[in-house]
């Protein structure tokens, strides 16, 4: 018995460093071995259920983690208690982490919105990882790359689209998360009420050829 609970144990660690080593290869976009084999070693995978928090607004981030599969939302909490929506995250390799303050703490908490697992990496060792191998370097430009021009295109809908040409907006460049975001969070995330997001999805139903 004990041996063959050691066989399925050592099994899938196989398999999870097997899907590890595709993640960097296949997602990150990296293909130097001994980096590969250097980051496996470092690094874990995690799984959190629907509904969980990976961070949370105001306590310190002492990791890095990279979206693997699943959908997140970065969340911004008002001092009188009010959640407003700042992002989601569907894409495979695309880095979850929240920006922190100068204390490291995090300024939005991320939740996941549907079953998600992360590639996670303590911030010591992605400092250590960025500093010694290129590829790293390139991973954290693309990311504060696709930080801003993402952050940049959804300032530009909140503020200079109508409802209409927001909710659109949100229909094409977050495709399938209309099915898993909930209109009080997208409400949020569009800047407008719910009433007024209901009725953009309303008039559009009503807009499509029988």
């Amino acid at each position: 018995m004990a041996e063959r609970q050691g066989l399925e144990v050592w099994g899938y660690r196989m398999c999870m460093k097997d899907r590890m080593r595709r993640f960097l290869v296949d997602v990150l976009d990296i293909h130097n071995k001994d980096v590969i084999e250097k980051v496996i070693g470092i690094s874990s995978t995690r799984h959190y259920p629907k509904g969980r928090a990976l961070y949370n607004q105001g306590e310190p981030v002492d990791t890095c983690c990279f979206l693997m599969e699943g959908v997140t939302g970065a969340f911004l909490y008002t001092t009188g208690g009010k959640q407003i929506s700042d992002d989601f995250s569907f894409v495979s390799g695309e880095m979850i982490t929240p920006f922190t303050n100068r204390q490291r703490k995090a300024l939005t908490s991320v939740v996941a919105m549907s079953n998600v697992d992360v590639f996670v990496i303590a911030n010591m060792d992605v400092i250590t990882l960025f500093r010694t191998y290129p590829e790293f370097q390139t991973i954290l430009f693309e990311w504060l790359m696709q930080a801003y021009h993402k952050q940049w295109a959804l300032k530009s809908a909140r503020y200079q689209m109508a409802a209409k040409e927001r909710y659109l907006f949100f229909l094409k460049e977050y495709e399938g998360l209309e099915d898993v975001v909930s209109d009080r969070f997208l409400a949020s995330f569009l800047d407008m009420s719910p009433e007024t997001l209901s009725r953009q999805k309303r008039c559009l139903r009503e807009e499509k050829p029988d």
